[in-house]
């Protein structure tokens, strides 16, 4: 699952958890456990469409998942939502932010029209048009 080189790098090797510990002439460090979960294939935002009134507050939740369509937590991504339509009202609530899965984001409907919010990682991009 880990290895780990001379020089205290770690590196994964596959998914699965166990537990790390450090020692030194006799002292040793707490137990930490290392899990490591398959790699994050889709961001999936959901509901795919939304329909809703100026002024009203909608919450989309944007999940990460792996091959086999299971959630990964944790996976950093970033979202940018347009603000001229919509008011963020979940923090962080302005610009383009470096967030973590899975996320549920609240906002409120500004103007009409139908709008994109793009929420996107290093492997995939994905977009709903609301």
């Amino acid at each position: 699952m880990a290895t780990l080189s001379a020089t205290g790098v770690l590196q994964t090797r596959g998914v699965g958890s166990t537990i790390l510990t450090a020692s030194f002439e006799g002292m040793s460090s707490q137990p930490l456990r290392l899990t490591v979960a398959p790699p994050a294939v889709e961001l999936r935002a959901s509901p795919d469409t939304i329909d809703t009134a100026v002024g009203d507050t909608i919450a989309l939740t944007i999940t990460a998942l792996d091959a086999a369509g299971e959630s990964v937590r944790g996976v950093v991504f970033r979202v940018s939502p347009d603000t001229s339509y919509w008011a963020v009202t979940s923090e962080p609530r302005e610009g383009s932010w470096r967030l973590e899965t899975p996320l549920v984001l609240r906002m409120r409907a500004n103007r009409a029209g139908r709008v994109r919010l793009t929420a996107y990682s290093e492997n995939d991009v994905v977009e709903r048009r609301m």
